[in-house]
């Protein structure tokens, strides 16, 4: 068994503790083993130290410089527009009404409201707003900072440009070979090839574990990253670091949202490279059981097939840990107690159930026998009253 650093739990087990009641007949148990395969598919957060987290941190801040601004500018001016065209489809709705077109009041609004932005008055009128709004700001529409185009923000856009990313990189394009070609595999496939001009590939990810609740929720992140480390065509890796509590809140607020849990940053990320040396100390996750080539597909041609080639990939050792714990030493005698113990758990919750049932009748009888006294004193009182007003 390989060597391996061992957590031993001393803690008494729910099971070993006496229930209810203390049992006084403890049975005499023995101490035994058990083994258990350890999950070899199960990958770690990578574990930065923390003034590492606070120098990436306080870097990628001073990154984001003008994000917040040019964020806001734009919801506001997105906010104006979207306003001018309901201005101007309400006039349009108007206008129809006063000339009569529709008879129907109703349908009006809602025929007007459909057909206003296809409308060339309405159109019109929205542009007109549009230019006031844009001319409102001496500078013009503003301008995205820098790095605008190589962050990605959120916990889904990270996601999917990872499996992209790592889709790209382990399972390439098919490669069709002509039949008059005498070469038998095509050239090993590189990041520089795999990867199109327009969409550069990641570099770093940023994870505010510390805040997000449930973690279910950036559970596959690591796994992702190691599934791309572990191609041999995957070029410079994909580090992935985990950022100190409170980070969430900080990003939020240099990005002008209300929450970011998972922010990416790309090769061609300005002031990326500053961060190479602080890099160096983060480990690189990776998957020992997927550390093989790409899987290098070939079309076959009219005349010629070349077959598919797959690297054997790379297992690691199976690691058995033993579980200690204890067992009766006489297990018959242990089955027939706990057959006994249900036993009388059975007949004790018949007895109470009986006897719940006893109380239910007893308080009916009572219940019956004072409606019937009070009907006998009602009926007395009332044949009394009677007779006295005869007399």
């Amino acid at each position: 068994m390989a060597d391996k650093a061992v957590k031993t739990h001393t803690n008494v087990s729910n099971r070993e503790k006496p229930q209810g009641k203390q049992r006084k007949d403890t049975q005499e148990k023995k101490t035994v083993f058990k083994s258990v395969l350890d999950n070899p598919y199960r990958i770690q957060w990578p574990k930065v130290p923390g003034n590492v987290q606070n120098l990436i941190f306080s870097h990628t801040i001073s990154m984001l410089d003008g994000m917040s601004d040019y964020t806001t500018t734009v919801r506001s001016s997105s906010s104006k527009r979207k306003r001018a065209e309901r201005v101007a489809a309400k006039e349009h709705a108007a206008k129809k009404r006063r000339l009569g077109q529709v008879s129907n009041v109703a349908d009006a609004d809602a025929q007007a409201m459909d057909t206003a932005l296809d409308s060339p008055d309405a159109s019109t009128s929205a542009n007109a707003q549009g230019e006031a709004v844009t001319s409102c700001s001496p500078n013009g529409p503003p301008q995205p900072p820098p790095v605008h185009d190589h962050v990605i923000i959120g916990i889904n856009n990270v996601t999917k440009r990872l499996e992209k990313q790592t889709e790209r990189v382990r399972y390439p394009k098919p490669v069709t070979v002509k039949a008059s070609s005498t070469e038998v595999a095509p050239e090993q496939p590189t990041l520089s090839s795999i990867t199109p001009p327009d969409a550069p590939p990641l570099r770093l990810v940023l994870v505010c574990k510390a805040d997000v609740d449930p973690p279910i929720l950036i559970d596959h992140i690591p796994h992702l990253v190691a599934a791309h480390n572990s191609s041999t065509a995957a070029g410079a890796p994909i580090k992935l670091v985990c950022l100190p509590k409170g980070a969430e809140l900080a990003l939020a607020d240099a990005l002008g949202l209300r929450r970011v849990a998972v922010l990416a940053f790309d090769a061609d990320a300005p002031r990326l490279s500053q961060l190479d040396d602080m890099l160096t100390s983060v480990p690189t996750l990776a998957a020992a059981w997927l550390a093989c080539k790409p899987h290098v597909r070939s079309v076959p041609s009219k005349s010629t097939t070349i077959p598919t080639q797959l690297a054997a990939p790379a297992y690691i050792p199976t690691h058995v840990k033993q579980l200690r714990t204890t067992a009766p030493t006489d297990m018959r005698a242990a089955k027939e107690q706990r057959t006994r113990e249900r036993k009388e758990v059975k007949e004790r919750k018949r007895e109470e159930l009986k006897k719940q049932k006893e109380k239910e009748k007893e308080r009916e009888e009572k219940e019956r026998s004072r409606r019937a006294m009070g009907n006998i004193y009602g009926g007395f009182m009332g044949g009394y009253g009677s007779y006295l007003y005869a007399l």
